[in-house]
Parts: structure tokens; C-alpha cells; sequence
């Protein structure tokens, strides 16, 4: 039946209300959305990449070998283009970018990443 949406109940992301009887994810934009939202796997993916993101920050610390430090290195520039892409793909696909951006744990993801993009637009200046 063309056109016609199955009726599915969503759990709604952090700050978005209590779940709610929405039609079937249908377009790209909302199956992304919905992937990203309730898909374990891909938070699992997140919490991985945070986990070994906050590892290394702490092992730098300790460890002097330069060697280590280049490795921390490529570890922490691959884990803040993952946030990155995260953080990108939630605001253009969420429902609403604007209420999505203003929730605190958006706030405090955009706060973790634009640091490291600030620091390596200077550097290439």
C-alpha cells in the first residue's frame, strides 16, 4: 500500500519527550535518525570510541616514550572524527536540528570536539 505509513512506537532521543505513536521511519533523513537513536550496536560503537578516547588521553599522561605519543596521537584523531561524523549526521538528520543542538548532552558533545578543530585550523594557519 503506496503512501501509507505503519503506525510504530519510536523512543524519542534524550530531551525529545516520553516515546510516542510515530509513523514508520520512511525517508533516509528519519531512518538514519532512528538507526542512530535506538540502534545498540552503533551506541556501543560511541561508548567504545569514548572509552578508549578518555584511555589514551589518561595513558599520554603518564607515558614519555615519543613513540606512544604519536600513536595517542592518531587514536585521538581518529576518535574526534568519529565524534565529529556523530555529532554531524544527529544535527542534519534529528527532527528537529534546533531542539537536538540546545540539549545539554549536544552541548557537551559539540564542547568536546570544536577544541580539537580549533587547535588544528590554527596550527594550519
Amino acid at each position: 500500500m503506496s503512501g501509507q505509513h505503519s503506525s510504530a512506537v519510536q523512543p524519542s532521543a534524550p530531551g525529545f519527550g516520553s516515546p510516542r505513536q510515530v509513523a514508520a521511519p520512511v525517508t533516509l533523513r528519519e531512518k538514519v535518525w532512528y538507526f542512530i537513536d535506538n540502534d545498540a550496536r552503533f551506541t556501543l560503537f560511541v561508548m567504545l570510541a569514548i572509552f578508549i578516547s578518555t584511555l589514551t588521553y589518561i595513558l599520554d599522561t603518564y607515558i614519555t616514550e615519543p613513540t606512544a605519543h604519536e600513536a595517542f596521537w592518531v587514536v585521538e584523531v581518529v576518535a574526534v572524527c568519529i565524534f565529529t561524523v556523530e555529532y554531524t549526521v544527529k544535527i542534519l538528520c534529528a527532527p528537529s536540528a534546533y531542539k537536538f543542538a540546545k540539549q545539554p548532552l549536544s552541548v557537551i558533545d559539540l564542547v568536546a570536539i570544536v577544541p580539537f578543530w580549533v587547535e588544528m585550523f590554527i596550527q594550519a594557519v
